[in-house]
């Protein structure tokens, strides 16, 4: 977990290096930018890694009675429910996109949102919330690896670098042993597709 980890702070570093030159420089002392520092973004994405926990956990829960494809209509099914009053609230903008754009939003969807989700509920239907959950760490290093190869993007020795301790930390982990099997045999046979 600590080579995973590792290797995404390398990624992330070398990717905010590529992007903004002399960032380092800048942020390397936390204290110096500590009266100007606003925490809001540190704070939301806490909040989503805690709430996004939460979900693995209650899914690999559900995975116990419920099949793929139904728990995932009834979680998609309620949270559109549940966010639509909210978006109708704040005037989020929910049409008037061009044709490119609606494409783009479908296969976002699909791919991005309804493919990752069935992926994770199936998974955890067969292996144990600990094991899902580290091996979604794998998704910085594959993300970038089909940005170089999709989109022509670059990347540097020091990501490449970083996705392999991400990818290492992962099989050192998993190794180690996760239950895997137990959980799996101990899955209901309705509940594992």
């Amino acid at each position: 977990l600590a080579a995973s980890m590792t290797g995404m702070a390398l990624m992330i570093q070398a990717g905010l290096d590529a992007h903004t030159p002399g960032l380092a420089a800048h942020t390397s002392t936390l204290a110096a930018l500590a009266p100007r520092y606003d925490v809001t973004g540190d704070l939301m994405a806490v909040a989503a890694a805690f709430c996004f926990a939460g979900y693995i956990l209650a899914v690999a829960e559900a995975r116990a009675s419920m099949d793929t494809l139904t728990l995932n209509t009834v979680a998609m099914v309620s949270c559109t429910l549940a966010l639509l009053p909210i978006c109708l609230i704040v005037d989020a903008p929910l049409w008037g996109y061009s044709s490119a754009t609606w494409l783009a939003l479908v296969y976002l969807g699909l791919i991005s949102q309804v493919g990752a989700y069935l992926g994770i509920a199936y998974a955890l239907g067969h292996m144990p919330a600990t094991a899902v959950s580290i091996g979604l760490l794998a998704q910085a290093p594959l993300t970038a690896v089909l940005a170089s190869l999709l989109l022509d993007e670059r990347l540097s020795p020091l990501q490449l670098s970083g996705g392999a301790l991400v990818l290492a930390g992962i099989y050192i982990v998993t190794r180690a042993g996760t239950g895997v099997e137990s959980v799996a045999a101990g899955t209901p046979p309705a509940a594992r597709p």
